[in-house]
């Protein structure tokens, strides 16, 4: 069914009460808006696109160049000319070919003088080849030291004209952010007493807002009135509903500064970036050891139990 004949079949779905739905015409299913049926409908959307390479049939490009990149990597990928060694992206290309041939580095540690492509990429050997060292980065600007390189790389930013156009203030103080989660964590921080608490009467959580409190407390009730129009999976919040609708349409909007490689939810991308900076947040407190994501740590934690 094409999306564009929908308007014709509206008086069909008006209800006796006069409530409109939108009734999709190959299986019957109601939505309560167009924008929701619209979605339902890449379920029964014809197989349009084909990979010139194989013949094989899908519904959007999209999926056509996903499946190119899985299964005819091959035929797709760039080769290095001086070793022959493939690569699935050309930035992933260029990095092997300056720093493996060409040995262009853009970074030497002062330890060591081992070489480095980025600035995260001689974070993360400071801090797990050279433990005892106090790494400083300095910024040549206005001479100001940071041994932290995400607030170091952070602070560079706020020199750019462009991107202080786009910076977030606190509406309590003159403090500003360049992320929203770090401006979220200042107000929590800086001025929790300020704000007004909204307390789960179960657990005694407070939050900032009543929307949160209401996505909290269905963590204790189970409900879930949020439902995927393609394949009726259910969330707590809107927010967790959008971010599973973008597995369907293959939406990628966040993007890594560094190599380029793009995400559909913006946590799978900050997990990502600390394979660039070394970061490891989550400390096992049997063993000591470090790891990128509290999911990580729980595979660690089992593996641990079941060595005993």
């Amino acid at each position: 069914m094409k999306l564009t004949n929908l308007h014709n079949h509206i008086q069909n779905c008006i209800s006796k009460e006069g409530d409109v739905n939108f009734k999709c015409e190959t299986c019957g299913k109601i939505r309560k808006t167009n924008a929701r049926l619209r979605r339902h409908l890449l379920v029964h959307r014809e197989k349009n696109y084909s990979c010139d390479i194989c013949g094989k049939e899908y519904q959007s490009q999209q999926l056509v160049t996903n499946h190119k990149r899985i299964t005819h990597l091959n035929e797709l990928s760039c080769k290095c000319s001086m070793c022959g060694k493939i690569y699935g992206h050309k930035n992933i290309l260029n990095i092997h070919i300056n720093t493996v041939h060409l040995k262009n580095f853009n970074f030497h540690c002062e330890e060591c003088g081992q070489g480095f492509y980025s600035k995260p990429g001689l974070y993360k050997h400071n801090i797990t080849k050279h433990k005892g060292k106090v790494i400083e980065y300095t910024c040549e600007i206005c001479k100001k030291p940071y041994k932290d390189y995400p607030c170091f790389k952070e602070h560079i930013q706020s020199h750019d004209p462009e991107f202080k156009k786009n910076v977030l203030k606190c509406h309590k103080c003159p403090k500003t952010f360049s992320r929203r989660t770090a401006l979220r964590a200042h107000i929590s921080q800086k001025h929790k007493k300020k704000l007004e608490a909204h307390v789960c009467d179960i657990c005694g959580k407070s939050v900032s807002t009543q929307t949160s409190l209401n996505n909290h407390m269905r963590t204790h009730t189970g409900e879930k009135p949020y439902n995927c129009d393609i394949c009726e999976k259910k969330f707590s919040s809107k927010a967790l509903l959008r971010n599973h609708i973008r597995v369907h349409t293959k939406e990628k909007r966040f993007l890594c500064q560094i190599c380029n490689k793009r995400f559909t939810q913006k946590g799978t991308l900050t997990i990502h970036l600390r394979y660039h900076s070394g970061e490891r947040p989550y400390n096992c407190l049997i063993c000591s050891k470090k790891f990128i994501s509290k999911s990580v740590l729980n595979n660690h934690k089992c593996l641990k139990n079941i060595a005993k």
